[in-house]
């Protein structure tokens, strides 16, 4: 999509928003949705561990991208190859960047080719209302992926007009414009957002180039409420040693993606029904020597070409004996690609989930059922329970099954490195966990959990062939513990200089270790500290502090250290931010180095009406 198209939509939004300015739309926003559950529940009654980005810290960390965002947030091993959010792998309790459910606004948009591409989502940071992450497993829930977790993001939604201009600039010709309208015209509300960054790169073959634009529109009408939000991201990126160690520095990697979902909410006394619709479209084009010409000796490039098809229809009903949902999905996933040939598989889903209190005692029972086309019904069982030994007290536990099926990488794809196995059956385990949570002025949880692998899909060093090869692991335990601690709102206004306070803390380890060369499965997170602080220096400027202390198995440990300061002043906000702020030296995967300090500064211009 050319500049010049994306700047005359714009134009016109902000003249619709400026004729519009005193007109306010009567807009009811959807039923918060808690992701520990389908059926509408507070977050004071869900038994699992659930961890809410706010718009506060979102706008206090001033991430410049979603996967910057949820690596100095998330109790969790992102991964990444590169900076600005060109491409990130997303670990949850051990496990893999394939079995990590991903969401907008409760739509699956996980890649069937490779969940490395799972984080190349068509929406900027100012689109976001908040993110919700469900740590542990949720299969029952929301069937294939959800292993180690769910990250659920859930889009801004606003009635007021607003427009929002935010310019950022900072070392390695790093820049970042952003647009952001809010127009409500009638009944409807609509939302649109552009934006672009780009940088030099922090070494050779590192610079990148990412623009996205962004749609949202709702309406309330008697029939229900309804939703559109729609997409496009496009990333051109340098991918130096991404995936070769110590070879071919000059790889490069160009992406699209288009992303387009409708939902309709329907009210009544007896319960709700809810149905949603999607289509996602990546597209990836690799090049393992952009230097050389299409047409000489050695040049070499995948192209891939997914789809990803979702309906879904579910019902929530009220009683005074049970709250019930039930509903049903289908999908289609396809690929085109040179590399791994052309294939399309189906998939369909049906699930029912119980919840009913006993005076402290609240269970939530359901289980999903679920069907590939190349493989037989999954059927996935779990149980949650929560027990209130005080008004602050609570205790908690769950038990799940959950899997998620082979992509089109693991099954088809051959390289000098890497061979896919066509064979693969989907990936299954059992998860349980424990919990005590206090509720007061510091909120405070204690979790154990422990994952029983079956048929994990790992890639095995072959010392025949020199190949890593595709193949079900199993009978090996991931375990550990967190710990999260948070000041409350009541105790954050008592020390009036404090805005945000929060420590956490993860521990994992295996029951084995591999009888092989692992190149995934045991690549996991052995420990990782969040310290985050936020206070006022002086009135109207905020000071934010995020400091991450990490250690990886096979990997050296490292702190990192953010800071970000802002100053407000009527509609304008400046700010200043540095990454990695004492310059630690530092990998990420074993063979790249990650870019030392970085300052950033901007500012920020928001209209309200």
């Amino acid at each position: 999509m050319s500049n010049k198209y994306i700047k005359l939509i714009l134009c016109s939004f902000i003249i619709i928003q400026s004729l519009n300015a005193q007109i306010y739309a009567t807009y009811q926003s959807d039923t918060i949705v808690v992701t520990g559950s389908r059926i509408p529940s507070s977050l004071a009654e869900i038994s699992r561990n659930i961890k809410i980005i706010d718009k506060q810290q979102i706008e206090q960390l001033d991430a410049t991208s979603i996967n910057d965002l949820l690596a100095k947030n998330v109790m969790s091993g992102i991964q990444t190859r590169g900076t600005g959010g060109v491409q990130a792998d997303l670990h949850l309790r051990g496990a893999g960047f394939n079995q990590v459910l991903v969401l907008i606004d409760g739509i699956k948009v996980n890649d069937p080719q490779t969940g490395h591409h799972n984080l190349n989502l068509p929406l900027t940071i100012k689109d976001i209302e908040k993110i919700e992450v469900l740590k542990g497993a949720g299969s029952r829930l929301y069937g294939p992926h959800a292993m180690g977790g769910v990250i659920n993001i859930i889009t801004r939604k606003s009635s007021q007009s607003e427009t929002n201009i935010k310019v950022s600039r900072g070392q390695n010709n790093y820049l970042n414009k952003t647009l952001s309208v809010t127009a409500p015209l009638g009944k409807t509300v609509n939302r649109l957002s552009y934006a672009n960054r780009s940088s030099d790169g922090y070494r050779h073959n590192t610079d990148y180039q990412i623009s996205t634009l962004f749609y949202r529109s709702a309406i309330n009408l008697v029939s229900g409420n309804y939703k559109l939000t729609a997409g496009f991201t496009e990333k051109d990126f340098g991918a130096n040693q991404f995936y070769t160690p110590g070879r071919f520095p000059d790889q490069r990697e160009k992406i699209r993606v288009i992303f387009a979902g409708f939902h309709h909410y329907y009210k009544r006394n007896w319960g709700n029904l809810r149905s949603k619709i999607s289509w996602r479209r990546h597209q990836d084009k690799f090049v393992l020597d952009h230097t050389l010409d299409p047409l000489a000796s050695g040049y070499y490039q995948n192209k891939h070409r997914t789809n990803l098809y979702h309906a879904e229809m579910q019902a929530n009903l009220k009683s005074t004996i049970l709250l019930m949902n039930f509903g049903f999905e289908i999908g289609r996933e396809s690929i085109v690609s040179n590399s791994l040939d052309n294939h399309v598989r189906d998939r369909f889903g049906l699930y029912f989930e119980a919840n009913k209190t006993f005076n402290n005692l609240s269970v939530s029972t359901g289980m999903s059922v679920f069907f590939y086309s190349s493989w037989d019904w999954n059927f996935l069982p779990g149980l949650n329970i929560t027990y209130h030994l005080t008004d602050q007290f609570k205790l908690k536990g769950a038990i799940e099954k959950s899997f998620s099926p082979p992509t089109f990488t693991n099954l088809y794809y051959d390289s000098p490195a890497n061979k896919g196995n066509p064979g693969l059956l989907p990936e299954e385990a059992w998860s349980f966990e424990l919990g005590l949570e206090y509720n007061k002025q510091l909120e405070t949880s204690i979790d154990l959990f422990l994952r029983d692998n079956i048929n994990i899909i790992d890639y095995a060093w072959n010392r025949d062939d020199s190949l890593y090869r595709a193949q079900n692991t199993g009978g090996f335990k991931i375990y550990g513990s967190e710990f999260t601690s948070s000041a409350s709102a009541q105790l954050l206004n008592d020390f009036k200089f404090l805005n945000n306070l929060g420590f956490t803390y993860t521990w994992m380890d295996v029951t084995r270790k591999p009888e092989y060369k692992s190149k995934y499965a045991f690549n996991f997170l052995q420990s990782r500290a969040i310290l985050t602080l936020g206070h006022s220096v002086i009135n109207g400027m905020d000071s934010f502090w995020n400091v991450n202390f990490i250690n990886r198995v096979n990997y050296k440990r490292y702190f990192l250290v953010d800071w970000n300061v802002s100053y407000r002043i009527n509609s304008l906000r400046f700010n200043l931010g540095i990454d990695n702020i004492f310059d630690t030296k530092y990998k990420e995967f074993g063979y790249l180095p990650m870019p030392g300090r970085w300052i950033k500064a901007g500012i920020e211009l928001q209209i309200k009406s």
